[in-house]
């Protein structure tokens, strides 16, 4: 048989139990909020991420673009140059040349590319150039317009 000490315990705890029960539910309610604000805030991040990634992208086109611009300026004026000197040159010494500049150019665009949008330079699809002081130093002389 229940005696009255039993039934006030039961009671006390079925009185923790329910405030308990409040409790956790008010918690889980601030979670859901929590989480909700926190949706919210990741779309918002990812909007601004597909933003970032569309800049970057139109950056890295105007950039290369305008390398390529300032490439073929670099390879007029070189050619201009190298017009009004063909007399005083060897035809095979001009060919060697211009070879030996357009390599260079080709890699100091890489390397400005590379500077720009802050990653390593790719060294691999370069080809190796012969080291021949006097014809390197015409070529930085003649492309030296900066």
């Amino acid at each position: 048989m229940l005696n009255i000490d039993q039934v006030k315990l039961l009671e006390t705890k079925v009185a923790g139990a329910v405030e308990l029960i409040k409790n956790l539910s008010n918690e889980k309610e601030t979670l859901k909020k929590e989480v909700e604000l926190r949706d919210a805030k990741i779309s918002e991040l990812e909007a601004l991420l597909a933003n970032f990634k569309e800049d970057q992208t139109q950056i890295e086109e105007k950039v290369i673009s305008a390398l390529n611009q300032l490439s073929a300026f670099e390879d007029s004026v070189y050619e201009n140059k190298s017009a009004s000197s063909v007399d005083n040159v060897e035809p095979t010494g001009l060919k060697d040349k211009i070879e030996s500049s357009n390599v260079k150019t080709q890699s100091n665009l890489q390397k400005d590319l590379a500077d720009v949008l802050g990653t390593p330079a790719n060294n691999a699809d370069e080809p190796e150039v012969e080291a021949n002081t006097e014809s390197d130093d015409d070529a930085d002389q003649q492309l030296d317009i900066f």
